[in-house]
């Protein structure tokens, strides 16, 4: 966590900004102590003291502390945000960073492997019955960029809930919208199983070096697997409103409720296949 409660004057305060003399300071939501952590390479950030319980900031890494100290500081520069804050106390939700865009409440989410599924709808809820308009935030990794990707299920789900993209940092205010196509691969005929029993995936270009066009086999299409199909760059400052997912929705497998969300501006980049 990047903020806590300065017991000296019970303020909330940044790790950045503090010394470890003005210890002590503690949680802002169990109120156990907090410890400051200051380096030179890692984000100055608040830990809990052991025994750890509470489950703010749990879970946490550099790069997802980088990010949202990132975030924050750039929009506090913007001209079209006030009340920027990282770590807000809104009662049943603390935001990693909300501010107000042109009037306009919001909430930035960095997505972490921990949460559960029932933990991401129920602050979708949340945010959605305080007039919040919610971004679900995913750190860039490299695994998107091979050409058969395994989402997770909470990359599905916010696949499903912002109507076909998922949004992953790359840094600064930038981030990249991802849309999860079809992936139908060659089954070549001498293919062989992986490790784990799967299908080995054989593109056909593969299948043509390798054994030949009379080589045999089939095209399939994989459930697990996903094609994906990158939308341009889009700058969380200037390219993202409001949207207002008035119903809810459901799959065999996933549940999105009403929702607020910030959504970008660029048309369809994908093919037909909007499937979720």
């Amino acid at each position: 966590m990047l903020a806590a409660i300065r017991h000296s004057d019970r303020k909330k305060v940044l790790a950045w900004d503090e010394a470890k003399s003005n210890r002590p300071f503690s949680c802002p939501r169990c109120a156990d102590e907090a410890i400051l952590k200051k380096g030179t390479i890692k984000v100055h950030h608040f830990a809990h003291k052991p025994p750890v319980t509470c489950e703010y900031g749990r879970g946490e890494t550099e790069r997802h502390r980088q990010c949202k100290s990132t975030i924050y500081e750039g929009l506090r520069e913007h001209r079209r945000f006030r009340e920027v804050e990282i770590e807000k106390g809104l009662g049943t939700v603390r935001p990693d960073v909300s501010a107000c865009m042109n009037g306009i409440p919001i909430a930035i989410e960095v997505q972490i492997s921990m949460l559960t599924m029932e933990q991401i709808i129920y602050r979708t809820s949340e945010y959605s019955m305080k007039g919040i308009y919610l971004l679900w935030l995913a750190l860039y990794h490299r695994a998107l960029e091979t050409d058969c990707y395994s989402p997770r299920l909470w990359e599905r789900w916010v696949h499903a809930a912002y109507f076909g993209r998922v949004y992953y940092w790359i840094g600064g205010l930038e981030a990249v919208p991802y849309h999860f196509g079809e992936c139908i691969q060659y089954v070549g005929a001498r293919s062989s199983d992986t490790a784990d029993g799967d299908e080995e995936l054989v593109s056909t270009s593969a299948r043509l070096a390798l054994w030949g066009p009379q080589a045999g086999g089939y095209k399939k299409r994989y459930k697990r697997f996903k094609t994906l199909k990158n939308g341009r760059i889009v700058s969380l400052a200037n390219s993202f409103v409001p949207r207002h997912r008035s119903e809810p929705w459901r799959s065999k497998t996933l549940i999105v409720p009403e929702s607020r969300l910030l959504m970008d501006t660029q048309r369809i980049w994908w093919q037909k296949d909007r499937n979720t």
